[in-house]
Order: structure tokens, then C-alpha cells, then sequence
């Protein structure tokens, strides 16, 4: 019944599971769109801001300095134009001076003008000359800085004004008595006052020009000052003439507030600076007060004017840049409620284009609806067939579960493997029926737990299963450990013991294997091992006692032939005293020579040099060549080192038995084939941070049918008296397990002396 009512809940989830997963995935699908859509929104909305910000900041900071540049370059030519100008105006009065006297000096009826006469033709020619708005005018000074004429200044003509100073004490009248002294022409600076006030003096230039036929200067000047008023008022006349866009205009105030440039006509001249916007802020000021502190920047503030537009408060940014040498704030702007109608003109078409999605996701939305329902009405019937099959295979499944967990226990009695489970908080174990055949019960009525396994592991393996129990406590960490045991009739077994802790850590479960036929082969191969070790070791010997006697057979000659010398001289009275000193000291050195070869051997076998220590490679390359080279050399072998010295920490004792083991078999190698040169290479180096060591030969190399062989134990090429097979197996061992490096093996094709050589190439990698 129960299961009955499983499946109706199944099919009827099958059924309209989809239906409603459609309707919470369209309402998903639209929430996430109109979000999306709103996100999108707001980006594109910064974006605008952003973009319309950065241009219009752009347009007019660029609008602003170019104005500014004009103003600064014409400023800096005022000065130059103010000579042009009035060296013009000089040079026109000198051209009418020069007129009048050339025409006043010609016979006029047989009569000629007197100098006086043309004199003041001139002067009054030159002084009804009166130019810019009746401030410019000519004068006339003597050689002697006496005033001929001055048309403004009519109390200063016929003085002499030689001694006459300007605001700063200069003496300029001397400059034109100077000037007509040089019969020259020149530009000249200083400050004078304008009309009867001496309280302030302006900066004037004036240029004078030399009348040669009356000995006179002739001169005109003007104030810098008011020469820049009128460039001023040129400039700001084409300012206020400036449009850009639709309301872009310059505007210049002076630091006082006067308005001097604006769109509106009537704002010229007057003075803004109390002119407050909506908040009651002194916007003017504030504009001013910026320019003057910051020199040139963007500032906020509310306008209601605007060209072409109604009056109404509006948001404006502008840029202004204060021109330090007039006082002048120059600036211009842009209005934000142009952004405000870009902003709505953007949402109108979001609003309609987020609308026209939703109808869209609707439509989505109820068609796949009823795709849906179709579908999983199909599907339920599926479902309901396939449940009953389901079922059938289900029965099925658990029947052969079963077979498969009794097959399963099988298994493990042929592998001798038991399960186990301990749960450390109460201590209490469960064991499989295997495990208690390991241990050599046969009824559950012993209680196993740890305390009981302590008492039948082996005293020396307890440690190893407390730190076992210990290491199970580690979450995540399989551990592994090995002991023995006493079963009960005393027979002693080992134990492989594997555990970790569940997932929820209340419980250690794992298995135990009895490997003790396993074991007992490991204890077995090492026995085997040893042995090899122990013939190897012999197999040296051999040869090292093959080396004392090659190596003292020639001091032992020596000795015999110079003792019998000594005699037959002593029996013939041929004795020779000094001779005698000198008989003895080479039967003592051949002594000491074969002493020093018997500790050397002693050293290579006594037991108590396999120690770790440090020393020089270099040492141990002429320690092993001390022992054997006597036979590489009555076989006429060439030894070639190439010896870079570096330090090892190490068995040495070892290292030397690997090498030697390496040499003989190269050298038994060589006398084998007997080549046309009998060479063998030491090559020492380091790379990497390893040290490597070359053994090659000229021996043709090693097959390549066995030279993946020649490690292994007994395997040799030899014949049975020469060799046991057991050398270079040893030499693997011994670097791999006592040096802990690599030995390697490979036929190497090399150049000595400019004739090609092959031979076996043994390296051993430290």
C-alpha cells in the first residue's frame, strides 16, 4: 500500500512538476530581466552622464584656453605693437618736418625764409597734430633739454627740463639730449603722470628721432596702460561676438565683478558680484574667489539666464581661468538640463523596449507551458511502465546482492582478510567471522577490544599499534601499520592492520590480513641479499689480494736484489759504508711502500670506516685507483681523468667499492676484445646540485640483447672463473640503498685524439 501510494506521488510530481518548474522559471527569467534591464539601465544612464560630463568638460576647457591664449598673446604683443606704433607716428612727423623745411627753404621772389620762420612753420604743423582720443600728440626738445614744443603742456615749452625726473628718479630728458648728440633714434621707458595728478605715475614708452637741420628731437609717447585699454576693448568686442553650440558664450568679469564680456548686452559694465542665486549664494564671488585661489578649474552654480531660453533656475558647470596680468576671470559652460532631457529620451526607450521583452517572455512562457504539460503527460505514462519493470529488477538487484555479499565472504577467508569497526568512545569492537579465524578463535565469547589485542601483539610491535590507534583519530587519513601476534597455540603471526575514521568521526573501521607467508618471503629475500652482499665483499677481496700481489712484486724485488747485493759485497770485502746507508734506506722505503699499501687495504675492509663523513671526491678517485691501478697498468690500460673536485657527504668505504666494482669490470672488458687503444675515463662533476660520476671504456660497448640485464644478480658474460655476477648488481644496491643516488648504464660513442671510440658508459648520479 505504502508503496502504492510512492508511485501516485511520483507521477503525479512527473506530471505537473514541469508546469509549475515553467511558471517559476518565467517569473524568474522576468525578475532577473527587468532587473537586468534596470542594471543595464543605470550603467547606461552613467555612461551618458559620464560621457556627456567629459565632453562638455572638454569642449569648454578647450573653448576657455583658446580665448585665454588669444588674450595672453595679444598682451605680450602690446608692447612690441605700441613701438611699431608710435616709431610710425615719429617717423610721419619727421617725414612733415623734413616737407616743410625743404619747401620753406626754396627762393620765394628772389627771397628766402628765415630759419625762425620755418622753424615755426614746423612747430605749428607738428603741434596741431593731436591722435589717439587727444592723448597723443609731438614734442620738441633741444640739444640743450629745452622744451620746443609741447601742444598739451603748454607751460613747459621754452623750459629747460634737463634735470627733469621721472616717478623713479630717471633723468629721461638727458636720454634725448643724447640721442640728438648721436644724431640717432630711440625707444625709450620710464613713469610720468597723467595730467595734474602726481599722486600715481603710469609706465610710458616714447620714441624720439634726430632733426638734423635744427639740431633738434623730434618725439611722441604713449602709456602702456592705455595703449592695453584699447587692445582690451578690441578684444572683448570680438569676444562677446563668440558662440559655440547653442548657448555657449564666453563670459569675463574682472576680480572687482564688472562684468565686461556676456550674452546679455545689458549686463556689460555692471557690476555682478552681490548677484545671488536661488540659495542665496553669491555665485559671481564664488566664481572669482575660485579663479583667484585655484587659478583654473570646473565649478558648479546655479543660473536662471540662459540665450535663447526662458529665465528659470538651471545647473551649470563652467570652466574659468584667471588672467593674472589683467585681473580678468575668463570662462565659459554647459547646462545640465540637457542632460536631464537625453536622460528621459533614454528611459522612454527602455521602458518600451523592457515592455515589448515581457509580452515576448509571456508568450515564451505559455507555449512552453503547454509543450509541458504534453510532455509530461507522455512522460507519466512512461514512468508508470517503467516503474513496474523497475520493481521486478529491484527484487532481482537485492537477490544477487545477497549471493554476491556471501561470495564477498568467501573471498576474504581465501585472503585472509577480516573487517573491523571500534568505537573509540566506548572502546567496544565488532569483528568479521574471518577476523576471528586469524586470531585463532573459534566462539565469540571472548570480548575483542584493544585491551586484548595488547595482550597478544608482541611486546617490541606495541608502540606500533598505540601510534596506529593514535594516528586513526587524524580525520581524512587512511593509516597503516604491521605487528605480530600470538595466536593460542603460541604460534606466532604477522599482521597487516589498515583503519581510518568515518566521515561523522564517531567510529574507526578497517581491515586486518594475515601476511605472514608474505613476511616470511621478505625476511627470505633479504637473507638472499646479504648473501650476495657477502660474495660481493669476497669477490673484492680476490681481487684486492690479486692487487697486493701485483703491487708487491716489485718492492719485494727490490728488497731481495739489494739485500744479496749488500752480501755478495760484504763477502768479496767489497763493503762500501756509504753504499751500505744507501742499500738500506731503499729496502726501508720499499717497506714503508708495501706497509702503506697493507693499511690502504686494511682501511678499504675494515668495518668501522662505514661511517657517514664528508670528503674531497678527488681523495676517493686516488684512494681507488691506489688499490687497483697496478693492474691497469701491467695491462697497459690508459686511465684518463678529468677530475672536477667537489665535496660529498656519504658512505666513502661504498663509493670506492662501487667504483672499483665499475673499473674491473671495464677493465676485464677490454682484455676481452683487446682493442687497438685500451682506454678507460674518470670524469667527475657537478650540475644541478647533483654530482655525477663517468665511467667509460673503449671495450665496443655492451650488446643491446642484455644490457637491460647486466644488474641483475648472478647474470655475467664472463666465464665461470672470472666472474660471478654479482658486482655490478651490488654497485646498483649499494647506490641506490646505501648512497641513495642513481646508477645508469649506456653505450656512449666519443672522439679521443681524433679517433672515434665506443664503449660502455656507466654514470652514477649522487
Amino acid at each position: 500500500m505504502r508503496m502504492l501510494k510512492d508511485e501516485k506521488l511520483i507521477i503525479n510530481i512527473i506530471k505537473f512538476g514541469p508546469i509549475i518548474f515553467v511558471i517559476i522559471f518565467a517569473f524568474f527569467i522576468t525578475e532577473t530581466f527587468i532587473y537586468e534591464k534596470n542594471l543595464s539601465f543605470k550603467k547606461e544612464i552613467q555612461l551618458v552622464e559620464k560621457t556627456y560630463f567629459d565632453d562638455n568638460k572638454k569642449r569648454i576647457k578647450n573653448e576657455v584656453e583658446r580665448v585665454y591664449e588669444e588674450i595672453k598673446e595679444e598682451k605680450a604683443q602690446a608692447e612690441e605693437a605700441l613701438k611699431e606704433m608710435i616709431k610710425d607716428r615719429v617717423y610721419e612727423a619727421h617725414k612733415i618736418a623734413t616737407n616743410i623745411y625743404t619747401e620753406e627753404s626754396k627762393f620765394d621772389n628772389g627771397l628766402k625764409h628765415s630759419e625762425e620762420h620755418i622753424f615755426k612753420t614746423i612747430k605749428n604743423a607738428l603741434g596741431s597734430i593731436i591722435y589717439n582720443k587727444g592723448r597723443g600728440y609731438f614734442f620738441i626738445d633741444s640739444a640743450q633739454g629745452v622744451g620746443l614744443l609741447q601742444p598739451l603742456n603748454k607751460e613747459l615749452e621754452n623750459k629747460n627740463k634737463l634735470e627733469f625726473k621721472d616717478a623713479k628718479g630717471y633723468q629721461f630728458v638727458k636720454t634725448i639730449v643724447q640721442t640728438i648728440k648721436d644724431k640717432t633714434e630711440r625707444f625709450d621707458t620710464y613713469y610720468w603722470y597723467k595730467g595734474s595728478n602726481r599722486d600715481k605715475s603710469y609706465k610710458k614708452t616714447s620714441f624720439y628721432k634726430y632733426f638734423e637741420p635744427f639740431n633738434f628731437a623730434i618725439g611722441t609717447g604713449e602709456y602702456i596702460e592705455d595703449f592695453e585699454n584699447e587692445i582690451k576693448q578690441r578684444l572683448l568686442k570680438r569676444i562677446r561676438k563668440m558662440r559655440f553650440n547653442k548657448s555657449g558664450y564666453i563670459f569675463i568679469f574682472d576680480e572687482k565683478g564688472k562684468t565686461l564680456s556676456s550674452f546679455k548686452k545689458e549686463f556689460i559694465g555692471k557690476n555682478r558680484i552681490k548677484e545671488q542665486d536661488i540659495n542665496g549664494h553669491f555665485y559671481i564671488k564664488d566664481i572669482i574667489n575660485f579663479a583667484k585661489k585655484e587659478q583654473e578649474g570646473f565649478i558648479p552654480y546655479i543660473i536662471k539666464f540662459k540665450p535663447e531660453e526662458e529665465e528659470k533656475n538651471r545647473t551649470k558647470i563652467s570652466y574659468v581661468k584667471f588672467f593674472k596680468d589683467w585681473n580678468w576671470i575668463i570662462g565659459t559652460g554647459f547646462y545640465l538640463d540637457n542632460l536631464n532631457q537625453q536622460i528621459a529620451e533614454r528611459k522612454v526607450l527602455l521602458t518600451n523596449s523592457m515592455n515589448e521583452s515581457i509580452k515576448q517572455i509571456i508568450v515564451i512562457s505559455l507555449i512552453l507551458t503547454l509543450f509541458f504539460v504534453l510532455l509530461s503527460f507522455y512522460i507519466s505514462r512512461m514512468i508508470t511502465h517503467r516503474l513496474v519493470e523497475y520493481k521486478k529488477n529491484l527484487e532481482a538487484q537485492i537477490i544477487e546482492n545477497i549471493e554476491q555479499k556471501e561470495t564477498l565472504l568467501e573471498a576474504q577467508k581465501v585472503a585472509k582478510i577480516g573487517s573491523w569497526k571500534l568505537i573509540p568512545s566506548t572502546n567496544i569492537a565488532e569483528w568479521s567471522e574471518e577476523v576471528l579465524h586469524i586470531f585463532g578463535i573459534e566462539e565469540k565469547s571472548i570480548t575483542l577490544s584493544p585491551e586484548y589485542m595488547r595482550n597478544i601483539i608482541l611486546e617490541e610491535d606495541l608502540i606500533e599499534f598505540e601510534l596506529f590507534l593514535e594516528e586513526c583519530m587524524i580525520e581524512n587519513k587512511q593509516n597503516r601499520t604491521m605487528f605480530r601476534i600470538y595466536k593460542p597455540d603460541n604460534e606466532i603471526r604477522w599482521l597487516e592492520c589498515r583503519g581510518r575514521l568515518d566521515k561523522e568521526k564517531n567510529i574507526i573501521i578497517g581491515t586486518i590480513q594475515d601476511v605472514t607467508e608474505s613476511k616470511n618471503l621478505e625476511i627470505e629475500k633479504k637473507d638472499k641479499e646479504q648473501l650476495l652482499y657477502q660474495q660481493s665483499k669476497l669477490a673484492a677481496m680476490g681481487e684486492m689480494i690479486g692487487n697486493i700481489a701485483h703491487q708487491w712484486r716489485q718492492p719485494l724485488s727490490v728488497i731481495s736484489v739489494t739485500a744479496t747485493g749488500a752480501k755478495l759485497q760484504k763477502e768479496m770485502n767489497l763493503f762500501d759504508e756509504d753504499k751500505f746507508y744507501e742499500t738500506m734506506d731503499r729496502i726501508n722505503d720499499s717497506a714503508q711502500y708495501l706497509s702503506n699499501t697493507i693499511e690502504d687495504f686494511r682501511g678499504f675492509f675494515d668495518q668501522k670506516n662505514k661511517v657517514i663523513k664528508e670528503f674531497n671526491i678527488s681523495n676517493t678517485i686516488s684512494k681507488t685507483l691506489n688499490l687497483i691501478s697496478s693492474q691497469f697498468e701491467t695491462k697497459e690500460i690508459e686511465l684518463v681523468q678529468d677530475i672536477k673536485d667537489f665535496k660529498i657527504k656519504s658512505f666513502e668505504n661504498e663509493l670506492i667499492q662501487v667504483l672499483m666494482n665499475i673499473l674491473n669490470n671495464s677493465k676485464d672488458a677490454i682484455l676481452s676484445i683487446q682493442p687497438e687503444q685500451k682506454l678507460i675515463f674518470i670524469k667527475t662533476y657537478q650540475k644541478n646540485n647533483l654530482s655525477y660520476i663517468e665511467i667509460y671504456d673503449s671495450a665496443q660497448g655492451i650488446p643491446e640483447n642484455i644490457i637491460d640485464r647486466i644488474f641483475e644478480p648472478y647474470f655475467t658474460t664472463k666465464h665461470q672463473s672470472q666472474g660471478t655476477g654479482v658486482g655490478l648488481y651490488m654497485s646498483q644496491d649499494i647506490v641506490k640503498n646505501s648512497l641513495y643516488g642513481k646508477l645508469r648504464v649506456e653505450n656512449y660513442t666519443y672522439f679521443y685524439k681524433d679517433i672515434k671510440c665506443k664503449g660502455a658508459k656507466f654514470t652514477i648520479t649522487l
